[in-house]
């Protein structure tokens, strides 16, 4: 079970994105295949292959997990913004520059996410899970996951590996799913270059409470013990990741990321039982 301790961080979510890669960059390392020597001078000769061959999407991928390995964000960046421009609709390339899709073009994945809210919450839709549904269709599955898992929450929001129940509003949520869908992204890429690992197991359950007694409730529960006082995310052995947003209702957007970002990989770590010492390095670069 992991435990962190939450504070405060006025972070952009996409530094906390970044944050996990960083950790898993120097935790997977140790275990395996570390990154280049001079990985500027390897960049350059992969991109020099790569330029032979303009619209190899794969390759152009790859070069951008290479970038992350090494910590060439700039790069990183340009790469991605290179593969677009091939292929505007590459949907894991948009995701990873943190932009989403709205009326054929692409958006700042927030303004993607606030645009479509708008439209189709006038014509009485709820989003539910994966989808927009009439509000009485949402209402009916609601009432059932309630039942099912005992909290009164308003909000779900499923990804490829999660399923997020929450109380917090729905553009904080979708913003926390795709955190943490990313991180999984992450993980995988970096765990799988050593190892060739499959998908961890799916879908985790993540409760994100806005409201600090919410959460302590539902933690305490989860662990089974009384929670310490500075907690901010818990990861349960039952596949369920808490976050506390924050104090009495005020979200503190980059301290849940921050928390659920660490807890994420513990769970992961755990799920996938291949690195049990990961949470070292994490603890290593708290101040990061």
């Amino acid at each position: 079970m992991g435990v962190y301790p939450g504070e405060p961080m006025r972070r952009t979510l996409l530094v906390a994105f970044l944050l996990p890669v960083l950790l898993l960059s120097q935790a997977l390392a140790e275990g395996g295949k570390k990154g280049s020597a001079d990985p500027r001078a390897e960049l350059e000769v992969k991109q020099q292959k790569l330029r032979e061959e303009k619209k190899d999407l794969k390759g152009w991928m790859a070069l951008a997990d290479f970038c992350e390995l090494n910590g060439l964000w700039p790069q990183r960046e340009e790469i991605l913004r290179k593969v677009v421009s091939i292929d505007k609709d590459h949907a894991e390339a948009r995701g990873r520059l943190d932009e989403g899709k709205f009326g054929g073009g692409w958006l700042p994945i927030d303004e993607a996410e606030a645009k479509e809210a708008e439209v189709y919450q006038a014509k009485g839709l709820a989003y539910y899970g994966t989808k927009w549904i009439p509000e009485k269709e949402a209402e009916k599955l609601r009432a059932a996951d309630r039942k099912k898992i005992g909290w009164e929450f308003e909000i779900r929001v499923d990804t490829a590996h999660l399923n997020l129940f929450s109380d917090c509003d729905l553009a904080k949520t979708r913003r926390m799913a795709s955190l943490l869908e990313n991180t999984v992204g992450a993980y995988r890429r970096f765990t799988g270059s050593f190892l060739k690992l499959q998908d961890p197991p799916a879908p985790m359950k993540v409760y994100l409470c806005a409201a600090r007694p919410c959460f302590v409730q539902a933690a305490t529960v989860a662990r089974g013990s009384p929670l310490p006082g500075d907690v901010g995310g818990v990861y349960a052995k039952s596949k369920i990741l808490l976050i506390g947003c924050g104090t009495d209702g005020v979200i503190d957007e980059g301290n849940y990321a921050h928390c659920g970002v660490h807890e994420l990989i513990h769970g992961l770590d755990d799920q996938m039982a291949k690195f049990p010492n990961t949470q070292d390095p994490i603890w290593l670069l708290e101040g990061w």
